[in-house]
């Protein structure tokens, strides 16, 4: 976290079993750095108050954003897997590789929390470090759709081009990557807008189900 400037990189991810804990965590200069910019993520109802709590001690701006938090408890089987191999697609073959570097900028033009130049580095980071995956039509510059994770694992900034759109390729492409991260012992886990109706509705088609909130709080210092 070098860069005050850089919320993506600035992220904290809070967990507590006891509420009392959340306000000392995040009180604590050697965990928190209120000089800078940052994001906080949890899944908590209790970390609002505690949040907005310690924003009227620090000042800065603050804005929150809540969506819906989707889990899937159940293994993902290899006869799963091998089914989405059988789906027939109008689009006709398609090859699924990890996302490259270079192709940052396309996942950064359509990231809801993305589109600048910070948000691309971040992007760039995350296909060098963590688990991505995306679809190609064979002879075509640039994948059709695709799917990331971060430095909590869960999974982020999945995307479908509107031509190919209504063929499954959102499920495809999302269970292969949840495959992956199972493989590693991560949780399989993302979050939607609740008025994003059709992700939502993808979500559960690949087994996700509601759980509650994910929020996220951005902190702008004065």
């Amino acid at each position: 976290m070098k860069n005050p400037l850089d919320p993506y990189t600035n992220t904290y991810f809070v967990f507590s079993k006891d509420p009392q804990s959340l306000s000392h965590m995040l009180q604590d200069p050697q965990t928190v750095n209120w000089s800078q910019k940052f994001q906080i993520q949890g899944c908590q109802a209790a970390l609002e108050e505690v949040i907005h709590t310690l924003l009227s001690k620090h000042g800065g701006h603050m804005m929150t954003v809540s969506n819906v938090l989707y889990m899937r408890d159940s293994k993902i089987s290899s006869d799963e897997v091998e089914a989405l191999s059988n789906t027939s697609y109008k689009i006709g073959d398609l090859q699924f590789s990890p996302l490259n570097q270079d192709e940052a900028p396309l996942v950064n033009a359509q990231w809801l929390f993305g589109g600048n130049e910070l948000s691309e580095n971040y992007i760039r980071r995350c296909i060098q470090t963590f688990s991505t995956l995306c679809a190609r039509v064979p002879g075509m510059p640039k994948p059709i759709g695709w799917a990331l994770s971060e430095q909590s694992a869960e999974i982020r900034m999945g995307y479908t081009e509107s031509s190919y759109r209504s063929q499954r390729l959102f499920g495809n492409v999302g269970t292969r990557l949840m495959a992956i991260q199972q493989s590693r012992g991560a949780p399989i886990y993302c979050h939607v807008s609740p008025d994003n109706k059709k992700s939502q509705s993808a979500c559960m088609a690949v087994g996700y189900v509601p759980v509650g909130r994910w929020q996220q709080w951005s902190f702008q210092p004065s």
